[in-house]
Order: structure tokens, then C-alpha cells, then sequence
């Protein structure tokens, strides 16, 4: 029998190596590019679909300016 006795300690995250990001930003690119040209070609686009959408690039905007050190500061 398991006994949870709370959260586990945090382990030091260690960033990935720049190879694996260039690779992730290539693959953001190419998943980001494929939903826009779907979107485009649809005869119609449910209005949530491009709130998603527009929410996630958002977000990707924040979190890659963060990494590259170029992001908004408040």
C-alpha cells in the first residue's frame, strides 16, 4: 500500500540543450503554420477554434521572448 506523505521535493530542471530548441521552435513553426492553413482553406471556422488559436500564439509569443530574453516586461 502507497502512503502519500505530500509533495516530493523539485528536482533542478536543467534547460535543454540548444539543439533541442531550435528543434522544438521549428516544430511550433510547422504545427502552427499546418492549423493556419487548415483554418484558411475551411469554408467555416468555429469561433472558438481561432480564440484557441490566437490564445496559444499568444502564449508561445510570451514564453519564446522569455527564452530569447525579449519579453515584455511589466
Amino acid at each position: 500500500m502507497l502512503i502519500y506523505d505530500g509533495p516530493r521535493p523539485c528536482l533542478p530542471l536543467r534547460p535543454p540543450p540548444a539543439a533541442g530548441i531550435r528543434t522544438l521552435f521549428r516544430y511550433t513553426r510547422g504545427a502552427n503554420a499546418r492549423m493556419l492553413d487548415a483554418m484558411q482553406a475551411a469554408e467555416a471556422v468555429p469561433a472558438r477554434a481561432v480564440e484557441l488559436l490566437s490564445h496559444l500564439l499568444r502564449v508561445q509569443d510570451v514564453w519564446f521572448g522569455r527564452v530569447e530574453d525579449t519579453a515584455p516586461r511589466a
